[in-house]
C-alpha cells in the first residue's frame, strides 16, 4: 500500500509541473512588473532601444500595452541593473511599478492611458549617481515625485519600445535642471 502512495504522489508531481509548464509558470526573467488590474506581467527584456517607436503588434495583451526600454549611464550607454521604475496614467493613478534586470533592460503590460514614467529614487545609488535622470534630452528629479517623463502615445494590444532613460554620474557633468512645474 505504501508503494502505490508513492507512485501516485510522483504521478501527481509530474502533472502538476506538467501543467505549470504548459500554462508558462516556472520561468520568467529577472525584471519583475505589476501593473494594473490583468496587466501583470513578468519577464524581461535585453538589447538597448535608441529611439521610441510604437506599433508592434502583441497578441494577448487584453486590451492592454506592453512598454520596454533600458537604463543606461549617460555618455557611457552601461546598462544599469535594479532600477525601479514607476509608471502613471493620464489621471495620475499609478499603472505599474517595474525594475530593471541585469542588463539594464524593463518590460512591463500597463493601460494603454498610462502617459508617465518615474525613476525611484531610493533604488539609485545617490553618492554613485545624480538623483536626477535623462528621457528624451529633458532632465527630471527623483526627489520630486510628481516630476515624471512623459511617455509616446501607447495603444491597446500593442508593444512599444521607449528611448533609454539615462542616469549620470556624479563625477560627470552636474545635470540640466529638471523640466517639470
Amino acid at each position: 500500500m505504501r508503494l502505490n502512495q508513492s507512485i501516485l504522489i510522483s504521478v501527481l508531481f509530474a502533472v502538476l509541473l506538467a501543467a505549470l509548464w504548459a500554462c508558462g509558470g516556472g520561468g520568467g526573467g529577472s525584471a519583475t512588473t505589476s501593473g494594473s488590474s490583468s496587466g501583470s506581467s513578468s519577464g524581461s527584456s535585453s538589447g538597448s532601444s535608441s529611439g521610441s517607436s510604437s506599433g508592434s503588434s502583441s497578441g494577448g495583451l487584453n486590451g492592454f500595452s506592453r512598454v520596454s526600454g533600458t537604463v543606461i549611464v549617460e555618455s557611457f550607454n552601461t546598462p544599469v541593473p535594479s532600477i525601479s521604475l514607476q509608471f502613471y496614467t493620464a489621471s495620475g493613478a499609478l499603472a505599474g511599478t517595474t525594475q530593471t534586470d541585469t542588463s539594464g533592460a524593463f518590460t512591463i503590460v500597463v493601460p494603454p492611458d498610462t502617459t508617465q514614467v518615474h525613476v525611484l529614487k531610493s533604488s539609485v545609488n545617490a553618492t554613485v549617481f545624480y538623483t536626477s535622470y535623462l528621457f528624451q534630452a529633458k532632465a527630471f528629479a527623483m526627489s520630486i515625485p510628481t516630476c515624471r517623463a512623459t511617455l509616446p502615445t501607447l495603444t491597446a494590444d500593442t508593444a512599444t519600445d521607449i528611448a533609454p532613460i539615462r542616469l549620470m554620474y556624479r563625477s560627470g557633468p552636474v545635470p540640466p535642471p529638471p523640466s517639470c512645474p
